[in-house]
């Protein structure tokens, strides 16, 4: 199976490729109660608390460095909005799957995960 993220050390193809840091955060940010408008704002409010840092020293920024992290931001909404899309598009469970399947989940983490993620119980029997 081949690695959908590059290597962390390799080379950008763009300054502003998102990487294995940033597309972490799609999923999760695409399942929250939050709007992606609301998102954009913390993100981009703060870029070096949710990621590291363009540049690992401060004295090497350059002005375009804040246009850098605005596309990223920008980016990383517009993939939130469609992993939000593709989500509302995956069937739904029925309570009674729900159910059955939490009844026969063997531990607590396989409940954790079905009660997380619902759609991957839908349409199995």
């Amino acid at each position: 199976m081949r690695n959908l993220y590059p290597h962390r050390n390799a080379k950008r193809d763009s300054l502003c490729e998102l990487r294995w840091r940033h597309l972490d955060q799609v999923d999760s940010a695409a399942r929250s109660n939050e709007s992606v408008d609301d998102i954009v704002r913390s993100l981009r409010a703060g870029f070096e608390h949710f990621f590291p840092p363009i540049r690992k020293r401060k004295r090497d920024w350059v002005p375009s460095d804040e246009l850098r992290k605005d596309i990223m931001v920008h980016n990383l909404g517009r993939l939130i909005a469609e992993r939000r899309e593709e989500l509302a598009a995956m069937p739904q469970p029925s309570a009674e799957e729900l159910e059955a399947a939490l009844a026969a989940a063997p531990n607590e983490y396989v409940r954790a995960y079905i009660e997380a993620y619902p759609e991957s119980v839908a349409g199995r029997k």
